[in-house]
């Protein structure tokens, strides 16, 4: 971990920035992947059906961003104040908060997958697809919330490189699996729509796993006894009161974007598929 309580401000800015910076790409590359196998393979109506889901997804995970900000700040300020105990309570009520948030989106973007692509007036044709790609991506919201909280708790530590090596190595494992699931290959049978979610779901997983083992290894500031996973009143209140109000701007840019894709679906198919070839 590096400190960055001495020495030059703008140095530790540009050293603490860029790999986020270079991380949010990769995020996105999750999608562009999805998208090039399946329109290129697919077809116009599959690469419809992929494109139409990401506001829905979008929207399940905005307030999610917000509570991850919440993270990165508190376990900052214990961090700095030399309070570790702290550190693996912050810790350990951010992953119990996320893991019942991301159980509770599981549940709204699976149960109401049908109902959340009408809302934006999905086309029937493609309202099936669009729908098993929105419910096998569900399924992988909880470890894509977990990685996401545990990648906050490194940044709050001073280490933003570490999150980017992870989100690395599962876009390769995304770029392998795309294909492989979407086609099919020997013993694998080609999924189709549900190939390319479930490639990113394994992505996702794997580096959900990856930053457990390394805060619980390398850092030595996960929670390791029973009293440090107690849920604590303050400690969680603290993470809404800070994290709500991010969470919510960023649900406005997700409310801005299910309004847009609702009018890019009044084009229809090639409409939905032309958009999202283009972005």
């Amino acid at each position: 971990m590096q400190d960055f309580t001495t020495g030059s401000i703008w140095r530790h800015l540009l050293v603490f920035s860029w790999p986020m910076f270079v991380g949010n790409l990769f995020q996105s590359l999750y999608n562009t992947v999805d998208s090039f196998w399946v329109g290129r393979y697919l077809g116009a109506d599959a690469l419809g059906a992929v494109s139409v889901s990401f506001p829905a997804i979008f929207a399940l995970v905005s307030l999610i961003m917000g509570l991850t900000m919440a993270t990165t700040t508190l376990v900052a300020q214990y961090r700095g104040a030399r309070q570790d105990d702290q550190v693996r309570r912050t810790v350990a009520n951010s992953v119990l908060l996320i893991v019942v948030l991301g159980l509770a989106s599981t549940g709204v973007g699976y149960v109401f997958r049908f109902s959340l692509l009408r809302l934006m007036r999905t086309p029937e044709e493609i309202l099936e697809p669009a729908a098993l790609y929105l419910g096998v991506f569900s399924v992988g919201l909880v470890p894509m919330f977990l990685y996401n909280s545990l990648s906050a708790v490194l940044r709050g530590l001073g280490d933003s490189r570490t999150p980017l090596r992870f989100l690395i190595y599962a876009t390769v494992v995304n770029i392998i699996l795309d294909p492989l699931f979407i086609l099919g290959l020997g013993p694998v049978p080609a999924m189709g729509v549900a190939g390319a979610a479930w490639a990113t779901v394994l992505a996702q997983l794997l580096s959900a796993v990856l930053s457990v083992y390394y805060i619980g290894r390398v850092t030595d500031l996960f929670p390791q006894v029973r009293s440090q996973w107690k849920p604590d009143g303050m400690l969680l209140r603290r993470l809404v009161a800070i994290g709500v109000p991010a969470g919510l701007q960023t649900s406005v840019v997700a409310f801005r974007e299910a309004i847009l894709m609702g009018i890019i679906n009044h084009f229809g198919t090639d409409g939905v598929a032309g958009f999202s070839a283009a972005i």
